[in-house]
C-alpha cells in the first residue's frame, strides 16, 4: 500500500508512512500498558521498569525476524494451551472422581422442589408438577420459592 501510495505522489507516500508508523506506535503502546497494567500498579514504583523490560524484550525479539518468531512462538503457546486444557481435565476429574473421600465431594445445590428428586423412588413421578411444587402423589415435595413469596399448596 505505501508502494501505491508513494507511485502516486511522493508528498502522499510519506504522509501516508507517518499515519502506519503512528498505527504501529498506537497499538504497540496500548498492547504494553494492557499487559504491564494487571501486572503491577500502573501509577507505582514499578510500572516503569516493567515497560522498559517488557519494550526491551519485545525489541530484541523483533530482531530475530517475523518468520522465525512466529515459527517458534506459535507452536510454543499452543503447547501450552494443550497442557493448560489438560491440567482443567485432571483436576475435573480429581474433584468429581476422588476415591474414598465421599465426605470432600460437594453436595449438589437445588431447589427444595428439585430435591426429592434425587431419590430413586421419586423418579417415576411427572417433573411437571414437583416444578410447580404441587404434591405428586407424595406426601411433600417442598416449596417452590419465586421471589420472595413462596407457592406452597
Amino acid at each position: 500500500m505505501l508502494f501505491v501510495a508513494r507511485s502516486l505522489s511522493p508528498a502522499l507516500g510519506y504522509g501516508y508512512g507517518i499515519v502506519l508508523l503512528a498505527g504501529i506506535f498506537t497499538t504497540a503502546v496500548s498492547s504494553l500498558y494492557g499487559f504491564a497494567s494487571p501486572l503491577t500498579d500502573p501509577g507505582g514504583p514499578h510500572f516503569r521498569r516493567l515497560v522498559v523490560a517488557a519494550s526491551a524484550t519485545a525489541f530484541l525479539g523483533s530482531q530475530v525476524g517475523f518468520t522465525t518468531l512466529v515459527g517458534t512462538l506459535f507452536p510454543a503457546v499452543g503447547y501450552a494451551g494443550l497442557l493448560l486444557l489438560g491440567s482443567l481435565v485432571f483436576g475435573i476429574f480429581k474433584l468429581n472422581y476422588s476415591v474414598g473421600l465421599p465426605d470432600l465431594q460437594p453436595e449438589p445445590v437445588l431447589p427444595a422442589s428439585l430435591k426429592p428428586l434425587l431419590n430413586p423412588a421419586a423418579l417415576d413421578e411427572n417433573i411437571g408438577t414437583v416444578l410447580a411444587g404441587e404434591k405428586a402423589g407424595r406426601e411433600n415435595l417442598g416449596a417452590v420459592m419465586v421471589g420472595d413469596q413462596s407457592l406452597e399448596d
